[in-house]
């Protein structure tokens, strides 16, 4: 497992397993340190190639969710650790 995915786990078990790639996105944010080189990955490449790796690797698990109408009424994809189906 890459440096980036233990990220994404980590971003995504400290949201209770299940969030959507933006929460995700915002989480890792938030868990990295500005001495990290990592943080300037983060700021500038959203997650969602890894999470569509990751996906196909059977490591995350993705459903759409309901419809908002903070998000135009549009689903969003929720992601899910494999292991906590």
């Amino acid at each position: 497992m890459t440096k980036k995915e233990r990220r994404i786990i980590d971003a995504l078990m400290s949201l209770g397993g299940e969030a959507s790639s933006a929460a995700i996105h915002r989480r890792m944010v938030e868990q990295s340190r500005w001495g990290d080189t990592f943080l300037g990955a983060i700021l500038t490449a959203l997650p969602y190639p890894e999470l569509i790796k990751m996906e196909l690797k059977g490591i995350l698990y993705s459903h759409l969710g309901d419809a908002t109408a903070e998000r135009g009424w549009r689903k969003s994809k929720i992601y899910r650790i494999a292991g906590a189906i």
